[in-house]
């Protein structure tokens, strides 16, 4: 069994890719052939990570083109793409695509499912939208009959000047209709999201994405780590992160007006991410450690397991890596109920939600758990609920043998 695993970056490129490049490694680490087909790597390409684009020349001119293209909307609509990626999978038995916005057409999935078997993971709502990550921003449902006049049309990855979202939601749903896909959702939420949709033909099979547990685990030395860290040992730590803290769907604002509520307590807030410029001016009266996007996740686990708890105040997500990495660590995860994220915390045990998704409502939950002492009692039961439900054998059995029965579903049509 030859798998091909596609997604648009390496393991830097968002937690889409993440999950693409822990899939590949942990496949060859089992010995089963696989490997990374990736758009772009700041990485640069090793014996498992390959371009799928072609050498570098034919690479840098394809991405002037799509970059033009999508400029006017026309990103998706021309597969600039296809002969690169027919030509890269062809001595494959099963390509598996993961983030294809920005880089893959879905026409180019539509072809290559007529030659391969494909399986494809909804990382977010563009599968089935046209082109949008999450209309649940924008309260938008148009996607469910026929898009136009998109709300979200200046925002990444859309960005274009021109409205053809009607017609990517159409090749979508050619896509789904008549091309053979398997499809995959890391949690219920996304599942039922795709299905009340109307644009996809099967329902989707939920394999939850994958935390490294190795590489994120609590630490016996908190004072110490904290030290190293520049971080008070005794006062209470707040971690919140997102790839861009500028990110409107991340709820980085609510999550600033919950730490200004518990002043009171002095805490320090955390901040993962690449920066904010305007951020300084909207943290006045709060005692922050901004540091920066970390690609070395090793660092980011001594962030995360120092911190006293993860808050989490996205607008809209599926399943978001930083939840369940942060579980890993022993720290537990406050925050809304939004999408995926409500299946990944055990509520009173592993964290909390503030089910009304209200700033104020968060710091009075966080407020009470830290005087009762309660917050400090969840780490072990956070770590083994990360060990428990986001562990790598089972992620790797459940795609295996997803992969086994696809190519076995295809040989026989």
């Amino acid at each position: 069994m030859r798998i091909a695993v596609v997604s648009k970056a390496d393991a830097t490129g968002g937690g889409a890719s993440r999950v693409a490049n822990d899939i590949v490694e942990s496949l060859a680490s089992r010995g089963i052939a696989v490997k990374h087909l990736a758009a772009r790597s700041s990485q640069g390409w090793t014996d498992l990570r390959k371009p799928i684009l072609g050498p570098k020349l034919p690479r840098i001119l394809l991405s002037k083109l799509q970059s033009t293209a999508r400029e006017f909307g026309l990103g998706e609509i021309i597969p600039f793409e296809v002969l690169s990626v027919l030509y890269a999978v062809r001595n494959y038995d099963l390509v598996h695509f993961h983030d294809t916005s920005s880089a893959f057409s879905p026409l180019t999935l539509f072809l290559v499912s007529k030659l391969k078997p494909v399986v494809w993971t909804f990382h977010d709502c563009s599968p089935f939208t046209g082109g949008c990550l999450y209309p649940q921003v924008v309260s938008c449902e148009r996607y469910k009959t026929t898009c136009g006049k998109c709300p979200q049309l200046h925002e990444w990855p859309l960005a274009s000047r021109l409205d053809t979202t009607g017609v990517a939601l159409k090749l979508r749903r050619l896509l789904h209709k008549q091309g053979h896909v398997v499809t995959v959702a890391p949690s219920k939420w996304m599942q039922l999201e795709a299905i009340q949709s109307g644009n996809v033909s099967v329902e989707p099979t939920v394999i939850s994405n994958m935390v490294n547990t190795t590489q994120f685990f609590d630490t016996d030395d908190r004072t110490g780590l904290r030290r190293r860290l520049g971080l008070n040992p005794e006062g209470l730590v707040i971690a919140l992160s997102s790839g861009l803290l500028s990110d409107v769907r991340k709820g980085v604002d609510d999550g600033i007006a919950c730490i200004k509520q518990l002043k009171h307590l002095n805490p320090t807030l955390v901040m993962i991410g690449n920066p904010d410029p305007t951020l300084h001016s909207r943290l006045e009266g709060v005692d922050y450690m901004p540091t920066g996007y970390l690609r070395d996740r090793e660092m980011l686990r001594c962030w995360l397991a120092a911190s006293d708890l993860f808050l989490f105040t996205s607008k809209a997500d599926n399943q978001p890596l930083s939840i369940a990495e942060a579980l890993a660590c022993g720290t537990p995860v406050y925050g809304y109920p939004t999408g995926g994220a409500a299946e990944m915390i055990v509520d009173g045990q592993t964290g909390r939600f503030a089910q009304a998704r209200a700033p104020e409502e968060l710091a009075e939950i966080i407020g009470n758990d830290v005087g009762s002492g309660q917050l400090f009692e969840m780490r072990h039961a956070a770590r083994r609920h990360a060990e428990s439900n986001f562990g790598e054998e089972t992620f790797v059995m459940e795609h295996v043998n997803l992969y086994q029965a696809t190519i076995k579903n295809w040989n026989k049509a």
